[in-house]
């Protein structure tokens, strides 16, 4: 049995934790040709290896050619299932999308199926979010852990104005979770970070035992001093 073990040491968002996958060994290669089963055109994944204090991390860039388009839940998941993946991967999408949609829902005072928003409607979540769900099948992951949450303080500017950290979506998923705030006065865990997180995985006080099988390293774009902005995931037998 093969246990994935994420270590929040700065936050999580989508694309870190997609990162840290790619670094631990699921192919970009692999994943391009199963993005382009989407009806998005020509999505391409620009991966680079950056140092973050002396880590060597993978950063992934993703490029696509549509115009900004938000979309309800109901048209991401019939865009996804059109692309004919397997039920295991439609499944665990649906589970995070779903959890995605029914915190912004919560968080607005709107029926689920009424979301219309930028986060679960934007391309690079979509991506984040699918090739996830792809590299745990690719990678034959049985279950997911995950580490005390950490989060920054502050607030952060969105298309609904200046917010809190953690921003509302975020705050409504990590409820009854152990959380960490960092002295990082910014947000350094995402609504879709938090959704993949504890719609997929557990968390454990690190009391586990097990073979480490391979180790990979994800990175943000953010770079603070006090504390490495990394995410790494472990894999163990």
């Amino acid at each position: 049995m093969k246990t994935l073990y994420f270590d929040l040491n700065c936050g999580a968002s989508g694309d870190m934790i997609l990162s840290s996958l790619i670094d631990i060994g699921f192919p970009v290669r692999y994943l391009e040709e199963q993005l382009a089963k989407l009806q998005i055109e020509q999505i391409h994944i620009g991966v680079q290896k950056v140092n973050r204090n002396g880590i060597m991390c993978t950063y992934i860039t993703p490029e696509w050619q549509e115009a900004k388009h938000y979309r309800h839940l109901g048209e991401i998941l019939d865009l996804i299932k059109k692309g004919n993946f397997s039920d295991q991967v439609f499944s665990r999408s649906e589970r995070v999308l779903d959890r995605l949609a029914t915190a912004e829902a919560q968080v607005h005072g709107i029926p689920k199926d009424h979301v219309h928003f930028h986060e679960i409607g934007a391309v690079d979540t979509i991506i984040d979010v699918l090739g996830v769900s792809l590299a745990l099948e690719y990678l034959k992951i049985d279950k997911i852990k995950f580490s005390a949450i950490t989060e920054g303080h502050g607030f952060i500017q969105t298309e609904h104005g200046t917010i809190p950290v953690p921003v509302p979506a975020t705050a409504q998923m990590i409820q009854g979770y152990d959380v960490k705030f960092l002295d990082i006065d910014t947000e350094i865990l995402t609504p879709t970070g938090a959704a993949l997180l504890t719609a997929l995985g557990e968390q454990v006080s690190g009391n586990f035992t097990g073979t480490i099988c391979n180790v990979g390293y994800g990175c943000g774009t953010k770079v603070f001093q006090k504390y490495s902005n990394i995410l790494r995931a472990m894999i163990f037998e």
